[in-house]
């Protein structure tokens, strides 16, 4: 028999596992409950969203805005000409050591998960929160890519919705080859570059196969935030970001601990380069552009056009030279001018020259450069982004100051009578590839020059330096 002091205990235990099995169908309940009710949010968020988000159709046949490119009649490159310097590159051109810095930089688990990466999502909300605004983000490579392809850059919940679903379509839609290759092909990185070949242009004036690590590392860190990782803007900043990915590249094993020592020692050699062409025909690349501006509106800029000539790279390259040696030629009998400005050098140490004539751009065939020295019959001088070159007298001697009536003096006896240390001057190389002083021609001058079985242009100045004076004569 049962004491009465066992039957109290058996029912209190009964009792509190009735309690607990309770409480635990009220949480379950709940919990069941919830996901209902977010599942049913959710899909009334997608209905209400539907009609803003990208078709399927239009996601496949997507098209990135792509300059206009002028090429000569063998194809060689003229010009590409557009609001967005853009260089369409497919995945497998794209060098491995790229796509790991940008897997190590965005998103070391892009080719695990589906596009949404939950932890990070329920942090950054979690930030926002706490902070009181939209601050934070969890961006995996395929959210980035649904934004700059499809949506806006507003920082709100409706456009993080949407960029939710568009996300979860593009992973249904597109392999993960696809998704990377579209994000490498659209995010923008400052300098008017918009795709990782571009910037590789923009910044290094290097196709994606020359870069090395560091400056992998260095575009790979820029898209976070083009403004303040930008490597020309703020090369500390840069070289700060870029650490950061080295490190990531080091510790997911895509580089050892020595290359990316070495990498993060490398100074910041990013500077403004302009697109890289094949053939120097600018005069010719604007005549098409406003010929087809004409035939079929302001969307050949964007469009991807290409265009082929009449010209000849060897004719042109042959005008390019006759017109720019005529000219200075003919300069130079006017006698000389003096140098373009003067600096001042230190008396001990040696200074950043490159700084120092960063206002001087080249002209022409004309490089900037600051006079260090000079000697009796020479004179050394730092032509920009190039180094120290030697002007012989050969050089130098033609510089017969010119007299007020636009004539040329009496010849200069020595090095000094022409110029002075700090003196900023223009360079050209001869024919033989030695320094001679120069300065821009005042006069100007076009070549035309045709085919006469056809008519045809093959070749085609405008003047002597496009940049500097757009009128084609």
């Amino acid at each position: 028999m049962h004491s009465p002091r066992s039957e109290r205990k058996e029912t209190e235990l009964v009792s509190v596992k009735w309690n607990y099995f309770r409480l635990a169908t009220l949480i379950g309940g709940c919990v069941i409950l919830i996901t209902l009710l977010g599942a049913y949010a959710l899909a009334c968020s997608y209905v209400y969203l539907l009609p803003s988000l990208p078709t399927t159709a239009a996601m496949r046949n997507v098209e990135l805005q792509v300059p206009l490119r002028v090429y000569t009649r063998s194809g060689a490159l003229i010009a590409q000409i557009g609001e967005q310097r853009r260089i369409p590159v497919g995945y497998d051109q794209i060098p491995d050591l790229v796509k790991h810095a940008f897997l190590a930089a965005e998103d070391e688990r892009f080719f695990e998960h589906h596009g949404i990466d939950y932890l990070g999502v329920v942090r950054a909300v979690l930030i926002d929160v706490l902070a009181g605004d939209k601050t934070q983000g969890a961006s995996t490579i395929t959210m980035q890519a649904a934004r700059n392809m499809f949506l806006t850059l507003d920082k709100t919940y409706r456009r993080k919705l949407q960029e939710t679903f568009v996300t979860y379509r593009m992973e249904h839609e597109f392999t993960k080859q696809e998704i990377f290759g579209l994000y490498l092909n659209v995010i923008f990185f400052g300098q008017r570059a918009y795709g990782v070949a571009a910037a590789a242009e923009a910044f290094f004036g290097k196709s994606l196969d020359r870069l090395d690590v560091a400056e992998a590392a260095t575009l790979a860190g820029v898209p976070k935030a083009p403004s303040r990782y930008n490597p020309i803007v703020d090369p500390e900043a840069a070289s700060n970001r870029r650490a950061y990915v080295l490190r990531r590249m080091r510790e997911l094993g895509y580089i050892d601990a020595a290359t990316a020592e070495a990498a993060n020692k490398e100074p910041m050699q990013a500077r403004a380069h302009a697109p890289l062409f094949d053939v120097e025909a600018p005069y010719v690349a604007e005549m098409a552009r406003l010929e087809l501006r004409q035939r079929y509106g302001p969307s050949v800029e964007t469009a991807g056009y290409r265009v082929y000539t009449t010209i000849d790279g060897r004719l042109q390259a042959a005008a390019n030279r006759a017109v720019r040696v005529g000219l200075i030629e003919y300069d130079r009998r006017h006698g000389w001018r003096g140098p373009a400005g003067h600096v001042e050098l230190p008396a001990h140490g040696e200074p950043d020259y490159d700084d120092l004539v960063d206002e001087y751009s080249a002209i022409g065939n004309l490089s900037p450069a600051v006079v260090v020295s000079v000697a009796e019959k020479s004179a050394r001088a730092y032509v920009k982004s190039l180094g120290t070159v030697q002007i012989d007298w050969d050089g130098l001697s033609w510089a017969h100051r010119q007299q007020r009536n636009e004539t040329p003096g009496p010849p200069p006896k020595d090095a000094s009578q022409v110029l002075s240390r700090g003196d900023v001057v223009y360079v050209v190389a001869d024919a033989a590839g030695h320094a001679q002083l120069a300065q821009i021609p005042e006069a100007q001058s076009a070549l035309v020059a045709l085919d006469p079985n056809d008519g045809s242009i093959g070749a085609l100045v405008g003047g002597f330096d496009y940049f500097t004076n757009k009128y084609n004569r």
